[in-house]
This record gives C-alpha cells, sequence and structure tokens, in this order.
C-alpha cells in the first residue's frame, strides 16, 4: 500500500534581516573578559569557522506579531499542539510520524510564523529539511532561516531557541540519512527535483 504524501512546509513565508554578527560589532561586549574587541572578535570567528556554526553577540528572543498560517489544517495543528503541550497534534495528520512546531520571523513581513516539521532529532539538534515535496523551489520559511538564524522550536512542554545553519558534504549526507530514516518519502521528494533539498541543522541557543 503506498504512502499517502502530504506537502506540509509549502505555504509562502519570505523578512528582515539576521543579528549582527560579532565580527562586525566594535563594542567591548563580545564575550571575552579582559580582551580588545578585535581580539574578542578574531578568537570567536576563528571558533565560529572551526565549529560551522554562527556566532552573534546577542540571541535576543523573537517577536513580534503572529501571523497564523493560510492553510486551516495548519493553523489548527499548531494551536492545538501548543495549547495542550505537545501531548495532542503531534504528528504529520494520520501518518503516526512526531512533528515539532518551528516559530521563525518572516522574511519579507517581521511577522511570527509557525509550521510544523517532521521531528528528526540526533543529540539534541534537530534537522529541518526544506523539501517542500521536491517542488521546484525552497519554502517560504527557507528564506525565513536564510535571513534570521534564531528559531524556536518545540518538541513537547516547553519551547527552546534554536541557531540554525545549512549543512553540506558529508554532514549534511548524515543528516539526511536520519531525515529518511524518520520520513521515507524525503528520497522521493529528493528523486522528483534538480535542486539540492536544504537541511538546516537547528542547535539550542537558551
Amino acid at each position: 500500500m503506498g504512502q499517502r504524501v502530504v506537502h506540509h512546509d509549502g505555504e509562502r513565508i519570505v523578512d528582515r534581516g539576521r543579528p549582527e554578527p560579532v565580527g562586525a560589532r566594535t563594542t567591548q561586549d563580545d564575550g571575552l573578559v579582559g580582551s580588545s574587541p578585535s581580539t574578542c572578535r578574531r578568537y570567536q570567528c576563528r571558533l565560529a569557522r572551526l565549529s560551522k556554526r554562527p556566532v552573534y553577540a546577542d540571541h535576543m528572543p523573537l517577536t513580534g506579531e503572529y501571523e497564523p498560517s493560510t492553510l486551516e489544517w495548519v493553523r489548527d495543528q499548531v494551536a492545538t499542539y501548543e495549547a495542550t503541550n505537545g501531548r495532542e497534534a503531534n504528528t504529520l495528520r494520520d501518518t503516526g510520524i512526531p512533528v515539532i512546531i518551528v516559530t521563525s520571523l518572516g522574511a519579507s513581513t517581521g511577522k511570527i510564523r509557525k509550521f510544523a516539521l517532521m521531528r528528526v532529532e540526533h543529540d539534541g539538534e534537530y534537522a529541518l529539511v526544506a523539501s517542500m515535496g521536491g517542488a521546484p523551489s525552497n519554502p517560504g520559511w527557507y528564506h525565513n532561516l536564510v535571513a534570521e538564524p534564531l528559531v524556536m522550536i518545540q518538541d513537547g512542554p516547553e519551547p527552546h531557541d534554536y541557531l540554525t545553519r545549512i549543512v553540506d558534504g558529508d554532514e549534511r549526507a548524515a543528516w539526511w540519512a536520519r531525515a529518511v530514516g524518520v520520513f521515507p518519502t524525503y528520497a522521493d521528494y529528493e528523486a522528483k527535483t534538480d535542486r539540492v533539498i536544504p537541511v538546516f541543522v537547528a542547535t539550542r541557543a537558551d
């Protein structure tokens, strides 16, 4: 029996800018007490390159007006998940596959957007797969995360802040294998599109 394909990340959500990188700041609040700002910047940026993780001076919580999804079932799932602390509406419709709720900042609107994605977790990090059902273009939320890498993820009772980054090479291959293990239809999406489906990895920031 074939698996029913459900597109869960296809709405257009496209904002304003990302937090200012530490390397662009000139204050002494770069996190290394007793060092000059330039030394702090060099040190932290070097660590960022080594770890392939973004470094920002401030991790401000996402704020703004919430604009619910234009899709009724997405709106209802988000609302129910949050109202029940993840006890209900925690799977992709009737597939039984667990989901997480992702909150991002709209890249063109500046408004808070929320949507469900497949739960692909490993050692406390999450993969956010921009599949859009194998469509030729990336989903709108992809542009949100490129513009503003800070997101909030709820996986159960409490949401937490995460910083996202796009992975490639062997790291992407490892996360892609985990994603397909959770939701095999991702492999079908990959086969029907010419684009390399972006994979973000979200790392706890709070």
